[in-house]
């Protein structure tokens, strides 16, 4: 490796240290900024005397590049001067008096997901009860009268609010609510509740209809604008393009569409979310680089036939949209992970300077980490780039062991068609395989399951992604451009059958008992780790042409096997052998 890159790299783990241990939110320091102001001007004390010195011989050939280092954390300490804890929220908030109603006022500023939304709370009263029970005229039943009202004073702070998706406020709206014992606050404890904290809030309550008094949405976000005239879409009507008839997503595939197209799986109902995760396949439903990259590529296709594959106008113009699409969905860690990667793919369409894998991967996890700190430290952010590091580093290698075990011979034309398809399926379990790899050791560390059906899934269904997610853009295009027109019904008759289509192949893949959840998750944590080095053994090896290609062929694909269903045997074998 080059001094530079090693630089780099350097650089990179220092940021993620320095990360973890200015996290806010975990507590471990006040100020992150100061944390990097501190360590920029560490490093600059190290720094100068390095660049003054003319016999270090490993330092790269421009020394003026070494104060890119202090100059970065110096950048960071300004891009996380407002990253915080959350407010904290009011004691009586958090331990009201079980005889009492809360009053108070949420403004929705963020959505966090289909039916879950960031409110910043303003406490106005308390109602306490004095357990004296009255009949009012109308009501069948007595109620309990008020004792008295006492104001509340108190800054406001930021709570996660639960409600149906269907009735989910839009961002910018202002809620007066009453608040009885049954809905009061929690605290956030718990893997689940605990990990709000990272969306900004400091506690959390389940808000139903009847508990609203007043509502108004006088000034409403325009993403929230945007985001609904997208749903709404989706979710209605269009035009038969050949029958006097109205067609529509069922309930279940218009799940599945506004996942897709949301990155956010809680629009799909329990039953297709709990298939979608039996098969592996929930990352279709998590915004990721596969989403933007078919975004940028749909709108990247045609001017590349127009201008040409690498011509700055080709490449530049879909950035526009991918950024606006990233806008759209609040910046999450792999969407803006994708737009850094294929921004800097635009820019050598201008320095005309190819970039080597590791730079390109390197690069974008600096810029999301100097842009976007608090998500680097995130699951997302560690399953996201351990995926795409996967890909870009064991693809190639695997596809090549593939290659040289293919004869090139000529084919009959009728063999073409069935050869064609046989390759692209098996490009695909490459492409699945090289992404499990580093991703399986995490998922079961941190979920505790894995599904074994996930790489034959992963070969099926991301395909019919690749093209229903396409068809998707190009129809809400079109319903946006020229809505009701033939060519527009056409659209959405094939879109709305697609998805019917990917859902009757996700229930007939469906077999629950290949979802396994452990309970001692280290034993298989450390197995799916072994596999990874011993992948990447085998390809070492077999590059060093240490091993013939047919046993690093043979090691690949039992690899590949134990990934699937025949891992799924095997560990019910060692279970049957252990217990009896």
């Amino acid at each position: 490796m080059s001094p530079t890159r090693i630089l780099k790299a350097v650089l990179l783990a220092l940021t993620l240290l320095l990360l973890w241990w200015a996290d806010p939110i975990a507590a471990r320091s006040a100020a992150p900024s100061a944390v990097f102001l501190w360590a920029a001007f560490l490093l600059l004390c190290i720094t100068v005397p390095l660049y003054l010195w003319p016999s270090v011989r490993w330092l790269p050939p421009r020394r003026s590049v070494l104060f890119l280092l202090p100059l970065f954390l110096a950048l960071l300490a300004f891009t996380t001067r407002q990253w915080k804890a959350p407010d904290p929220a009011a004691d009586v908030w958090m331990n009201p008096p079980q005889r009492s109603a809360l009053s108070a006022e949420l403004k929705i500023v963020k959505e966090i997901r289909p039916g879950l939304v960031l409110a910043d709370v303003r406490l106005t009263s308390i109602e306490h009860f004095t357990g004296r029970w009255v009949r009012i005229p109308g009501r069948r039943k007595k109620v309990r009268t008020a004792n008295y009202i006492e104001p509340v004073t108190h800054a406001s702070f930021p709570v996660a609010v639960q409600t149906r998706k269907d009735e989910m406020p839009r961002v910018g709206c202002t809620l007066a609510v009453r608040l009885t014992p049954k809905y009061f606050p929690k605290r956030l404890e718990g893997d689940y509740l605990a990990s709000l904290r990272y969306q900004g809030a400091s506690s959390y309550m389940r808000l139903a209809p009847w508990l609203i008094q007043s509502k108004s949405c006088e000034v409403v976000d325009p993403k929230a604008e945007w985001k609904a005239a997208l749903i709404e879409l989706v979710t209605k009507e269009h035009g038969h393009p050949f029958l006097q008839e109205k067609i529509r997503f069922s309930k279940e595939a218009e799940g599945i569409a506004l996942g897709m197209l949301t990155g956010k799986s809680g629009w799909m109902d329990r039953d297709t979310k709990s298939t979608a995760a039996g098969l592996g396949i929930l990352h279709l439903f998590a915004a990721s680089g596969l989403h933007l990259g078919i975004l940028y590529a749909v709108l990247y296709w045609p001017l590349s036939k127009l201008f040409g594959p690498k011509h700055g106008l080709a490449t530049a113009p879909p950035l526009v949209v991918a950024a606006a699409y990233v806008w759209l969905l609040d910046f999450p860690v792999s969407l803006v992970r994708a737009f850094c990667f294929v921004s800097l793919f635009a820019l050598r369409s201008f320095v005309h300077r190819r970039i080597v894998t590791i730079d390109h991967l390197i690069n974008t996890a600096l810029l999301t980490a100097l842009f976007f700190p608090d998500s680097m430290i995130s699951l997302s952010a560690l399953l996201s780039f351990s995926a795409v590091g996967g890909i870009l580093f064991l693809f190639e290698p695997i596809n090549g062991l593939f290659k040289a075990n293919l004869k090139k011979r000529p084919m009959p034309f009728i063999m073409r068609t069935p050869s064609a398809i046989a390759h692209f399926f098996r490009q695909q379990g490459q492409i699945s395989f090289a992404a499990s790899l580093p991703v399986t050791p995490w998922i079961l560390l941190f979920f505790r399951s894995y599904a074994f059906l996930s790489p034959f899934a992963n070969m099926v269904i991301v395909p019919m992604a690749g093209v229903l997610l396409p068809l998707l853009f190009v129809s809400i295009f079109s319903g946006f451009l020229a809505a009701d027109t033939w060519p527009d019904r056409l659209l959405w008759f094939v879109t709305v059958n697609g998805f019917d289509l990917m859902l009757l192949v996700m229930n007939r893949f469906n077999m629950p008992a290949f979802f396994v959840r452990f309970e001692e998750i280290a034993p298989v944590a450390v197995m799916s780790f072994v596999l990874l080095v011993g992948t990447v053994c085998v390809l070492a090896l077999y590059k060093q042409e240490r091993i013939s290609k047919r046993t690093a062929l043979t090691a690949v694909l039992l690899f590949f096997s134990l990934t699937g269903p025949m891992g799924f045997l095997v560990l019910r074998a060692i279970e049957r052998v252990m217990d009896g």
